[in-house]
């Protein structure tokens, strides 16, 4: 019964883990966000670097463009793969 609690714990994080990398902004920004930050909060253990990461390669020019350039201004590391 525990080792079962265990898995569908794990598993239930690997799936919000899954949203959370693949999320693509599709409409308004502020909706990305807020779905972003619900994933973001079942998820744990992860760097701050992760979520700016995550957050970023989700988003569509021009809004990417102009993130990554705050990011930069405000000194805060991120890599971006395409």
């Amino acid at each position: 019964m525990l080792s079962k609690s265990i898995c569908d714990c794990f598993d239930q994080e690997y799936y919000f883990l899954g949203r959370l990398t693949k999320l693509k902004k599709t409409g308004i920004v502020r909706d990305y966000i807020v779905t972003f930050e619900q994933l973001a909060i079942k998820t744990k253990g992860l760097g701050d670097e992760f979520y700016l990461e995550s957050f970023i390669s989700g988003l569509k020019e021009p809004s990417k463009s102009m993130f990554e350039c705050i990011t930069q201004l405000l000194g805060w590391t991120h890599t971006v793969r395409p």
